[in-house]
């Protein structure tokens, strides 16, 4: 907001002068309504940098820690579909996938499961074929959702 150049509206008429504050309020609505995809791109890396930290060991995720993930991966799922505009196609790779994760944290330590969420969602994007900045968004609203797994903080997904 506030990015673009001030502009001085002098005699415009009611209805225009009507049409030029609708304008302003669609861009404050979406200034609003859009995530900071910045923080989230900084805790990602924060996360994505705990897989070195010896604290955290590859020790397996506890049954509760399983369904946290479970439930954090459906979260993920709704809000990929509301933000995106899935295919059929993309929306069942989308869910093949996030299936995929959940089973693996019952399987696989933290340091692995957190390196094949990476290699899985960034796979996902590149076969789905949607935009660059959508790895960013998907994967830093995956890591920050589940970074109070991982002793991070409790931090619920934009928008939700």
């Amino acid at each position: 907001m506030g990015d673009g150049p001030v502009e001085e509206r002098t005699g415009l008429s009611q209805y225009r002068l009507m049409q030029q504050v609708e304008l302003w309020l669609a861009e404050v609505k979406r200034d609003i309504h859009t995530p900071d995809l910045w923080a989230q791109l900084e805790r990602a890396a924060e996360l994505l940098g705990a897989i070195s930290d010896e604290a955290i060991g590859n020790t397996p995720f506890a049954p509760a820690e399983q369904d946290k993930i479970a439930g954090q991966l459906r979260e993920l799922r709704d809000y990929v579909s509301r933000i995106y505009s899935l295919s059929e196609l993309q929306t069942r790779l989308l869910e093949e996938n996030l299936d995929y994760l959940a089973d693996a944290s019952g399987r696989v330590g933290r340091k692995d499961w957190l390196l094949m969420v990476a290699g899985v969602i960034l796979g996902y994007v590149l076969i789905a074929a949607l935009p660059p900045e959508a790895a960013r968004d998907i994967l830093g609203t995956l890591l920050t959702s589940i970074g109070h797994i991982l002793g991070r903080g409790p931090l619920g997904l934009p928008g939700g």
